[in-house]
């Protein structure tokens, strides 16, 4: 959910200058990884594109195109730790008022500071991150769609179904037979 609210491209201005010396650095250690075919290296260059990923929407969560983008709860102080908990935990039972205490503010001014800040309220956000935590377990790593449905906090497989298949447009057997034609 994350990446689909990015930009198309993400530019690291002042690369040298105000960025540090930590970038061309490490994109040095990237190309001699790629480069020279040690053992491991592929490992390494991936990890190193992470940390490059990394910095890149870090940069890009604290300037101000994001503060105006469907980002920006995760750059709020307060709504970044409902959202937190709601991405560490996505099966638990969340409330509003559970949601609330999290970020630290009154249930009426979190709901209504997650509402305006993402554009969508806080329980329509979660169903969505749960279909997504869903979906992936599915598509990528095969599990039940009762199994699905527990780790997206259904304790019904029924229910789940007709919530995943309103979210995504297919049902979750959908995206578990794909993870098995892939194979």
């Amino acid at each position: 959910m994350i990446f689909e609210r990015l930009p198309p491209y993400l530019h690291i201005a002042g690369y040298g200058e105000t960025v540090g010396p930590w970038f061309a650095d490490t994109l040095r250690m990237l190309g001699n990884e790629a480069d020279q075919g040690h053992p491991g290296g592929d490992l390494i260059a991936l990890r190193l594109s992470e940390i490059i990923l990394a910095q890149a929407l870090r940069r890009y969560l604290q300037g101000s195109e994001a503060q105006e983008s469907a980002l920006a709860g995760f750059t709020d102080p307060f709504l970044a730790r409902a959202l937190a908990a709601m991405h560490e935990d996505p099966a638990r039972d969340w409330k509003v008022s559970d949601l609330a205490h999290e970020a630290g503010l009154s249930r009426s001014g979190f709901a209504s500071r997650f509402a305006e800040t993402l554009g969508v309220t806080p329980m329509v956000y979660l169903t969505r991150w749960r279909m997504q935590v869903a979906r992936e377990a599915l598509a990528k790593h095969g599990v039940s769609v009762g199994k699905a449905a527990e780790l997206a906090g259904y304790a019904s497989e029924a229910a789940f179904s007709r919530a995943f298949k309103a979210e995504l447009g297919a049902p979750p057997s959908h995206f578990r037979l794909r993870s098995r034609q892939v194979e």
